[in-house]
């Protein structure tokens, strides 16, 4: 809000009417597409693509990441390759 000098309230409003979501969950979807784009690559860990995805802490991701898709990281990874 500041870098786009608008009072935090002003900036949500307009954040959500532009892009239908509020700012939060617009960056945790980004997130987890860059997961499922790092998920097709077997040779990197469920905790590294955790980590390179913004997550701190790879139950955090694996949780969020089930409730988003509906499946746990490495469910979808098996998808991928199944």
């Amino acid at each position: 809000s500041k870098l786009a000098g608008l009072s935090k309230r002003h900036f949500l409003r307009a954040f959500s009417e532009s892009l239908g979501t509020t700012p939060h969950r617009y960056v945790l979807s980004r997130r987890i597409e860059s997961a499922k784009q790092k998920l097709a690559r077997p040779s990197i860990s469920i905790t590294e693509v955790a980590l390179e995805s913004g997550f701190t802490h790879a139950q955090h991701f694996s949780t969020t990441f089930r409730r988003v898709t509906g499946l746990t990281p490495s469910e979808y990874r098996q998808s991928l390759h199944a």
